[in-house]
């Protein structure tokens, strides 16, 4: 076949004897031959190429029937990885869903908490300034408070000292009343004794002017004397002498005494039938019980009596009569 082409190929040339032309023929002969065995040894080449590309092939064909197994096992590994993978993925879906629906629930519940908290925190804000004000005004009544109290307790010291020395004056103004009481039952007694007798005016004006009792009467005026605003004092201190009162002054000193007999609220001192304190009428007692201490010692509310002012009235009338 090569000869063939290598024949075509060339032309025949033309020759001019026959051993050239056999020259050319042998020639070309051993062209051929060499250029058969070259070829022949090129076939044996690829032949053995051949086989070791076969081996080859057939190496890597198992190489890669082995690599397709394992791929194939991989595959498979990889398809249950992935269903497995599928299945996890469903169930997180699933509870993202479910976790994502109760997150919002909570949110929802926690945002109605918040505006409830809010409104409550505005509550108590609203109320701590109520407070605040209140506290303010409790504060402000309190300073109030201890101002008046202050005032009060000043006031209430100086009712205390008042009361003290009221209850001092009523003392001594029932001390007055006492002996007044004891000179209104010596008078009692000797009217009694005078209306036995027949009246004389000129008896009388000795009875009157000589003392009745020289030891109490000295009792008596020393008593009255120390009584600021007394009539025997101020007679004492007019005319240096001691005088005792005429009858008509010690009746009218008496009248004076029930009145504030009356007034202090002793009404059962005086006599029952004429409400005084020296009475010819018989109804009262003649020895009337003396005030006892925790009697005098009680104070009376509102009501103060004053010695220099019985004094005072004690003397008008005896002026008057």
């Amino acid at each position: 076949m090569n000869t063939d082409i290598l024949v075509m190929d060339q032309d025949i040339p033309s020759f001019s004897s026959k051993d050239e032309e056999i020259q050319y023929w042998k020639e070309l002969a051993a062209q051929l031959h060499q250029g058969l065995e070259e070829a022949r040894e090129d076939t044996r080449q690829v032949e053995r190429e051949l086989e070791e590309f076969q081996e080859n092939s057939q190496q890597l064909e198992k190489e890669l029937e082995t690599q397709l197994e394992q791929a194939d096992k991989t595959i498979r590994e990889l398809r249950t990885r992935n269903n497995r993978l599928q299945l996890d993925s469903d169930t997180l879906k699933d509870s993202y869903e479910q976790t994502k629906r109760q997150n919002g629930t909570q949110i929802c519940e926690l945002q109605t908490m918040i505006s409830e908290y809010r409104s409550h925190e505005e509550t108590l804000l609203k109320y701590i300034r109520e407070l605040e004000q209140k506290n303010d005004d409790l504060e402000r009544s309190h300073r109030a408070m201890m101002t008046s109290v202050t005032e009060f307790e000043s006031k209430l010291n100086s009712a205390i000292e008042r009361n003290a020395l009221l209850e001092s004056e009523q003392d001594e103004a029932r001390g007055m009343v006492q002996r007044l009481k004891d000179e209104a039952r010596d008078l009692r007694q000797e009217m009694k004794i005078r209306s036995c007798e027949v009246p004389d005016n000129d008896k009388c004006l000795e009875r009157v002017r000589s003392p009745i009792d020289s030891n109490k009467l000295k009792v008596e005026m020393e008593t009255q004397t120390n009584v600021p605003g007394s009539p025997l004092k101020m007679q004492q201190s007019g005319g240096g002498q001691n005088i005792p009162l005429t009858p008509p002054a010690r009746i009218s000193a008496m009248n004076i005494v029930g009145d504030l007999l009356r007034k202090v609220g002793l009404e059962g001192l005086l006599c029952s039938g004429c409400k005084q304190v020296k009475c010819s009428c018989g109804g009262g007692n003649p020895h009337s019980p003396v005030i006892p201490a925790p009697m005098m010692a009680q104070p009376r509310r509102g009501i103060g009596i004053k010695t220099g002012f019985m004094s005072q009235c004690i003397e008008r009338k005896s002026s008057v009569q």
